[in-house]
């Protein structure tokens, strides 16, 4: 337990602490000391990957056992196996695989260009690993996988706010649809030049993870480690992480 905060009743000194960081990430997000979005990801974020680092220990492993402990400790109701579909869309245009990306584009009317400017929310368009490998067999599902909530939210949240302190291109900070309790996208106009406002013009989306949805992988995954952490178990490293298709 750490020094000087007392303990709450009826819980544990595990429970203590993650609930500790918790409540921080949390007041961040609401303006708590000047905090934004950013500070608040910069808690929640190192928290998932201390606690994936209590179950499966070692150097070198981090993004893999963070995605991992999102995808197979996490409460399956939470999704993070889910593709954006948006974002493998944009990745696979942009590497020049159009007839992928249009075999995409037809799981949903949302990705249809007279409905680019629609609001969406991940609930509505987001497709399960398998089925984006049953429309579009040629992809590995490694490559799949690399589009995933957890692996998105890891590389281009976490990671990019801890190093560069500031989010990967293809992530927004505000949701734009306000109702959305999990992930939802941002419809952004972007043009070329120094400012971004010249023609041509285009239309991408950008993904948002909200606070709320945060802190309950946390708290989701912080329930499956107390257990190993109690008794000072681990796991041991899976031959292939999912996140690599296993």
């Amino acid at each position: 337990m750490t020094i000087g905060v007392p303990a709450t009743p009826g819980m544990s000194d595990f429970q203590t602490w993650v609930g500790k960081k918790l409540s921080i990430g949390e007041g961040l997000a609401t303006g708590v000391l000047g905090g934004t979005y950013s500070d608040a990801v910069l808690i929640l974020g190192p928290l998932i990957s201390s606690l994936a680092a209590m179950v499966w220990p070692g150097l070198g492993i981090d993004k893999a056992r963070f995605i991992e402990a999102c995808v197979n400790l996490a409460d399956r109701d939470l999704a993070l196996d889910r593709v954006s579909v948006p974002l493998l869309i944009q990745h696979l245009e942009d590497t020049g695989r159009n007839a992928e990306a249009t075999a995409l584009r037809g799981t949903n009317t949302a990705f249809t260009f007279a409905q680019a400017s629609l609001v969406i929310c991940g609930d509505d368009v987001d497709l399960a690993p398998d089925e984006v490998a049953r429309v579009v067999p040629i992809l590995t599902m490694k490559e799949i996988r690399a589009h995933a909530h957890a692996t998105v939210f890891y590389e281009e949240v976490r990671s990019s706010l801890t190093h560069e302190y500031q989010l990967a291109r293809r992530v927004g900070s505000h949701a734009m649809a306000e109702s959305a309790v999990g992930v939802s996208y941002v419809n952004l106009l972007e043009g070329s030049g120094p400012f971004g406002v010249d023609p041509p013009i285009t239309e991408r989306r950008m993904i948002h993870f909200p606070i709320p949805l945060l802190a309950a992988i946390a708290r989701s995954v912080s329930t499956a480690v107390e257990p190993l952490f109690e008794k000072s178990l681990t796991r041991p490293v899976p031959p292939v992480w999912w996140v690599n298709g296993g």
